[in-house]
């Protein structure tokens, strides 16, 4: 399924993050084709599909002609759209939800997303759609029923959330659906916790997507090796699990995108070796 080539893990990267831009989460509109030229040569395997927090009708993602050039130039430049970001439901949210239209938003992209042969849907269960112990039994059924949907379309839900790992543990559990797994933001995660090494192992049956990042004491995403995060630690504590899911940058662009990226790439792939050899 994966291309390795010179990389211990399968790299992706979050649409955006390869271009200049004053917005950090953003659908890079204008240039969104260029990035696959930039990921094939920086040697990544896929890119990460991005959803804005309100609909974007000339996101290409929601037109049969504009999904036909997603696959015509992911083809073309031998990269996976392996995964599908729904920041929607961080604006709009899924258990406040009486029309169910946050609902039905998922939904189609859910089939969108499977038109273009994605397998993942990363849920973002932040801000409206926050996932906390007093939310938890508004969302477990939308949660059911989208993964029930992705389910009949070959795709796993992959939830981010920003709650403390044994409650996490919990909600899943009370869910009781192997479709349903989890995103690990290592800068996120750093916001509430500093043990992500607990954190990993404590879900490492439940881990598979990582979003790599780094944070500082201000929460302000930084460049990789700068904040909170240990990336020693973590890449020793992923290979103790023997985590071989993707690795995707929700990164820092540095000065220079590309640059940046290369840096990010080496950084991952020093710690795993180093893991491996210790």
């Amino acid at each position: 399924m994966y291309n390795f080539e010179n990389n211990y893990f399968s790299y992706g990267i979050v649409q955006g993050r390869l271009t200049v831009s004053k917005e950090l989460q953003r659908f890079p509109q204008e240039n969104w084709q260029q990035e696959f030229v930039a990921a094939k040569n920086l040697k990544l395997n896929f890119i990460e599909w991005l959803t804005e927090r309100e609909y974007n009708q000339s996101n290409p993602i929601w037109s049969d002609s504009g999904r036909k050039l997603i696959k015509e130039i992911s083809a073309i430049h031998n990269l996976q759209i392996y995964s599908v970001c729904s920041d929607y439901v961080i604006n709009h949210s899924l258990f406040n939800d009486e029309d169910k239209s946050v609902f039905k938003h998922v939904k189609s992209l859910c089939e969108a997303s499977h038109k273009i042969d994605c397998k993942v849907l990363v849920l973002p269960l932040l801000e409206k759609s926050n996932l906390t112990k007093e939310t938890s039994e508004l969302l477990k059924k939308p949660i059911l029923e989208i993964a029930n949907i992705a389910n009949d379309l070959d795709m796993v839900v992959s939830i981010e959330s920003l709650m403390k790992s044994d409650e996490l543990i919990v909600f899943l559990e009370n869910l009781n659906c192997s479709n349903i797994k989890v995103v690990f933001d290592t800068g996120n995660r750093a916001l509430i916790s500093d043990n992500l090494n607990n954190e990993i192992i404590s879900l490492k049956n439940y881990i598979n997507h990582i979003h790599i990042k780094d944070r500082d004491i201000y929460e302000n995403n930084v460049l990789l090796g700068t904040g909170m995060v240990n990336f020693k630690d973590i890449f020793i504590t992923l290979q103790s699990i023997n985590y071989k899911g993707p690795i995707v940058f929700e990164t820092n662009r540095g000065n220079d995108p590309i640059r940046t990226v290369k840096h990010n790439i080496d950084i991952c792939n020093f710690f795993y070796y180093d893991a491996l050899n210790a």
